[in-house]
């Protein structure tokens, strides 16, 4: 049932607060508008601080007008436009007599002075020797050789992807790097061989030297299957007459 009323100012006071304690200002968007009721219309209306635009205290109307509101602060935040202190009044007692706590104003972030494709990073010691570590897997995967990794263009081509880095030479890769990786690898066998039930193979056949190697590997229970050692069988042959 609807009815327009005629209130006086102390009964819209009190029409306002209650208004309020029911809920109907919980949004933050209230607090860049001025809330009013009318006689004649149900409902609270809200002003925009800014503009002075006047429409209903409807939350997804008001801040589709922040959006566009043309008094907006240039460095406000979208659909966030600080509101403005009323004359003769500070910030403090503008914000106090909104419910809810003060807003607080977030400095805008400066930009960093870089742009697209400038060759400007900065590789720490800690990421330079993560990187060198991959790169000398690489190697070790391909089975390629070392000296690759000293081949101008294979260098240009790391600048290039991190500019500033110098990647590792074929010596780092068949010495400290090569130390390292092994190090890590037997320690990742270790701990998945380590009070486990173990399935040992051995297999032999001749590299690319024609050289005899018997290979051992096992196999745990999870199905990991890990080389064990391989042995140069070159000092004893074995031959269909023994």
């Amino acid at each position: 049932m609807c009815c327009n009323l005629n209130l006086d100012e102390h009964s819209k006071a009190w029409l306002h607060q209650k208004l309020f304690e029911m809920g109907k200002r919980k949004d933050p968007v209230w607090e860049f508008f001025h809330s009013s009721v009318k006689e004649g219309n149900k409902g609270v209306w809200a002003t925009c601080k800014r503009c002075h635009k006047e429409m209903q205290g409807i939350p997804d109307r008001m801040k589709k007008h922040m959006k566009v509101c043309p008094n907006a602060e240039p460095d406000a935040p979208p659909g966030h436009p600080s509101p403005e202190p009323a004359q003769g009044t500070s910030a403090q007692a503008t914000t106090s007599a909104l419910p809810g706590p003060p807003s607080a104003k977030i400095p805008k972030q400066q930009p960093l002075p870089f742009g697209r494709n400038q060759a400007i990073i900065i590789t720490s010691p800690q990421y330079a020797q993560q990187i060198s570590g991959q790169i000398a897997k690489f190697f070790y995967a391909i089975n390629t050789p070392f000296l690759h990794a000293d081949n101008p263009e294979f260098v240009k081509a790391c600048n290039l992807l991190r500019p500033g880095f110098k990647p590792p030479t074929s010596r780092q890769i068949g010495g400290s790097l090569l130390e390292e990786n092994y190090m890590a690898v037997k320690n990742q066998v270790k701990a998945k061989c380590e009070r486990q039930t173990v399935c040992m193979s051995l297999d032999g056949w001749s590299n690319v030297h024609r050289e005899p190697i018997v290979c051992c590997s096992i196999t745990n229970t999870y199905g990991d299957t890990m080389m064990a050692a391989s042995v140069d069988t070159a000092g004893h042959s074995h031959t269909g007459t023994i």
